[in-house]
């Protein structure tokens, strides 16, 4: 017997295949997305097109001035110790729930956060987390 064309029925007397769930929800999909589509243009409202807005220069930069202006090492270094305790975060959430719910590693995470903990009271002593330096 062939597999697609193979369908049960059902006490009550319905025909139903394999396949009829998988149409129902390719069609309900289509006609669900059709709909959101329809009332997202009907009830938007018209903007004229600003070609400003397109320009690579949105963001407050002049588009006459020199075009490489040099990043402020204060700038970079705070970006760069941003990513750093980010990753790091991210590394230290599943790092808790994982091993703490299996009943070992306290210990791992435990020295984990005293390292960063020292790192932070470093990074402080030497005035790095100071937006603007002192004279």
């Amino acid at each position: 017997m062939n597999m697609f064309f193979s369908c049960l029925i059902l006490l009550s007397g319905v025909l139903l295949c394999w396949w009829h769930p998988l149409v129902y929800a390719v069609a309900s999909s289509l006609v669900l997305g059709l709909v959101l589509l329809g009332a997202g243009s009907f009830l938007s409202k018209y903007q004229p097109i600003d070609w400003e807005k397109g320009s690579p220069y949105e963001c407050g930069f002049d588009p006459e001035s020199q075009a490489w202006n040099p990043v402020p090492m204060r700038f970079f270094h705070m970006v760069l110790l941003f990513l750093l305790w980010e990753v790091e975060t991210m590394l230290l959430i599943p790092m808790m729930v994982g091993s703490w719910s299996m009943g070992k590693g306290e210990m791992g995470t435990s020295l984990f956060i005293v390292v960063l903990v020292l790192g932070l009271i470093y990074e402080w002593s030497e005035g790095t987390l100071e937006w603007l330096l002192k004279m």
